[in-house]
């Protein structure tokens, strides 16, 4: 994502975010793609409490399908 700030970057995720939501096997594939992209070129676009917060949900997701 050259040219664009972390911030642009964020707020394109939130968007993302909340027009689409991806079925549980595409999801975690974006993730590990996005995981591996910020990992290639050192810059994470996703805080840590970001990240934490998507794994609550990934779990209490799971938790609901459970159920």
């Amino acid at each position: 994502m050259a040219g664009y700030s972390r911030r642009e970057v964020l707020n394109l995720f939130k968007f993302i975010d909340w027009v689409m939501i991806l079925p549980e096997g595409l999801k975690q594939t974006f993730w590990q793609e996005l995981k591996a992209y910020e990992e290639e070129r050192k810059v994470p676009y996703i805080t840590s409490v970001e990240e934490i917060g998507f794994e609550r949900g990934i779990q209490q997701g799971r938790q609901e399908g459970r159920q």
